[in-house]
């Protein structure tokens, strides 16, 4: 996540439409557990990309 420096980020839990803003490193410990297999790296190129990454109990993306 050391490359999302200047980004900002954003969650919501499911059945929320409301969105709240979140730390860089929260959503980096977050994600890691969900999406080990594809890497940090690539976490972060999905959300530029425009995607929501589900865990069980959130979304996260990135501020638009």
């Amino acid at each position: 996540m050391r490359r999302a420096i200047g980004v900002r980020f954003e969650m919501r839990f499911k059945g929320e439409s409301q969105w709240w803003p979140v730390d860089a490193r929260e959503v980096a410990e977050t994600l890691a557990g969900y999406y080990y297999d594809y890497g940090m790296h690539s976490c972060l190129e999905m959300m530029r990309e425009g995607k929501e990454l589900p865990t069980a109990l959130a979304f996260f993306r990135i501020r638009g």
